[in-house]
């Protein structure tokens, strides 16, 4: 019994020097281990046999395109806890300058993900709209509150309307030229935009209805 009690105070100090806060390192270490699949084992070889050693080139600029893309959705989790802060709602800060970092990453993105052309999209896109709807789905199902789900569907309408303008976009990038470049890409990135901020609020609701526990706090010992 005196052991499971020595246990039990071990793992309260251990908890009261834990500090919850995320940096810049560890949210890209959330977006890439939700973005790296199998496709760099074969990556190397099809980009050597079409560009040769320039290849290395367009492994570095695709590389800093895939940062990027992998810094929209921590992005926007950072950003809902520095507003959340500045209203009282959260006691967590992220980095400093998510809020000029965090919107113009995420509409780079848009318009990166936009730029893949219309034929890799067509694809990709209905597959991400389909596995969201079938997660907020499977939520619902187990029971979890319908607000939670909700907070979540700028995502839908964002991926949709991506999908749109892709489709009757410039002809550069595989679409039907209903809308003319640039003036695709500016929609694109007011769409990003948008979406962004819709993110964010949602985000900030979500907190404000699912306030984190307060943290530890140091006692002095006693005696």
């Amino acid at each position: 019994m005196a052991d499971a009690v020595t246990a039990q105070d071990s793992a309260v100090l251990e908890d009261q020097h834990l500090r919850r806060t995320m940096g810049l390192w560890q949210l890209t270490a959330v977006g890439f281990s939700g973005v790296i699949g199998s496709g760099w084992l074969l990556g190397a070889m099809y980009a050597a046999n079409a560009a040769g050693p320039e290849a290395i080139i367009g492994w570095v600029v695709g590389g800093g395109a895939l940062m990027l893309i992998a810094y929209v959705m921590p992005s926007i989790s950072a950003a809902a806890f520095t507003r959340a802060a500045d209203v009282g709602v959260a006691a967590v800060r992220t980095i400093a300058g998510v809020r000029y970092l965090a919107p113009a990453a995420f509409v780079l993105a848009s318009l990166i993900v936009y730029w893949a052309g219309w034929t890799n999209l067509r694809e990709a896109l209905p597959v991400l709209l389909v596995g969201a709807v079938v997660y907020g789905y499977q939520q619902c199902r187990a029971g979890v509150d319908w607000f939670d789900v909700r907070v979540g569907i700028w995502l839908v309408g964002y991926l949709i309307a991506i999908l749109i303008v892709s489709g009757i976009g410039s002809k550069d990038f595989g679409g039907t030229g209903v809308i003319r470049a640039p003036w695709d890409s500016v929609i694109v990135a007011i769409i990003g935009v948008i979406a962004y901020e819709l993110g964010v609020r949602g985000g900030v609701r979500y907190l404000a209805a699912h306030p984190a526990p307060e943290p530890y706090q140091d006692t002095p010992a006693e005696g």
